[in-house]
């Protein structure tokens, strides 16, 4: 008996507080105006154009309903209504709900060797062709100085021609020198022998006469870009012709004899049994050659 009436004081007492509860909460919910901002919304400015009471303004400042519940604005709304304000969607290209940002949907596929390594391949090979494009560039440079001033004579009108022997010896040397034959060039030597030396303002008598023909030839047309300038006569009857574009490299001559070739190259021709022959192989080892190449007119090399 007392249990079932202790369960019932329990009951009540309960339902008592229940009841309590609801009427505590009633009474401020039937205080909320209706026009309360919504949880979520962005309430908008007041407009400005609106009329409002300065009384109503001075009793409750804080409060902006009209006391006229169908006055219209000149925006089309109610006064005291709020325009809803949409709020926009924030949407991220290449991601789908769920999916993790930074992740695309296709990071699990795997990517073919080709697709990993084209670009490698294109830029080595891109490099390799510019390479090969800069030393076969640097070969078509040459190194050697430029082709020395030279002062050309200028022909009179009444000026006898030249002896066709001369001329014919002329053509055939610019043909050895371009096609640098080693043969044909011994060929244009005197009998008794080349004579080297360096040029000191002329011709001079003694020399180093080259004993092995065949070699002193091979060596000094290798790598030589030959080009004939002019010729001149000296005050001997012999000619001496200005050539350019032999390659540098010392020349041995003997055991204790060493010359430098130069660029630069005087060949002097004698008449010899009747026909002109190459007697002196001269080098402007100290740069004579060079300042008469300027300073003495020098004739133009016959083209036919």
């Amino acid at each position: 008996m007392t249990d079932r009436v202790d369960n019932e004081q329990v009951s009540q007492r309960h339902d008592r507080t229940i009841s309590d509860q609801v009427n505590a909460v009633q009474p401020v919910l039937a205080h909320v105006p209706q026009n309360a901002v919504e949880i979520g919304k962005v309430p908008s400015h007041p407009d400005l154009t609106e009329k409002v009471d300065p009384a109503e303004a001075v009793l409750n400042p804080g409060c902006d309903v009209s006391l006229n519940p169908t006055e219209t604005l000149e925006t089309g709304l109610q006064s005291g209504s709020k325009p809803e304000i949409a709020v926009p969607e924030i949407a991220m290209p290449g991601l789908m709900i769920g999916e993790p940002y930074g992740q695309s949907s296709d990071s699990g596929i795997p990517v073919g060797l080709f697709a990993y390594w084209h670009r490698v391949v294109t830029l080595l090979g891109v490099v390799l062709f510019l390479g090969a494009l800069t030393v076969w560039e640097q070969h078509l440079i040459p190194d050697r100085p430029a082709k020395p001033v030279i002062t050309l004579a200028t022909p009179a009108p009444a000026a006898t021609p030249p002896d066709p022997r001369l001329v014919s010896a002329l053509l055939r040397t610019k043909s050895v020198l371009d096609k640098r034959n080693a043969r044909d060039f011994t060929a244009l030597w005197d009998p008794n022998g080349l004579v080297v030396a360096a040029y000191s303002g002329g011709i001079p008598e003694t020399g180093y006469t080259v004993s092995d023909v065949p070699a002193f030839a091979t060596n000094v047309l290798t790598d030589a870009r030959l080009s004939m300038l002019g010729w001149r006569l000296d005050n001997r009857g012999r000619v001496i012709v200005l050539t350019d574009g032999w390659h540098t490299r010392p020349l041995r001559l003997s055991a204790n004899s060493t010359l430098e070739l130069t660029p630069l190259v005087a060949l002097v021709f004698q008449v010899k049994e009747a026909d002109w022959a190459l007697r002196w192989f001269l080098i402007d080892a100290t740069g004579l050659l060079t300042q008469q190449a300027r300073s003495i007119a020098w004739q133009p090399i016959p083209t036919q």
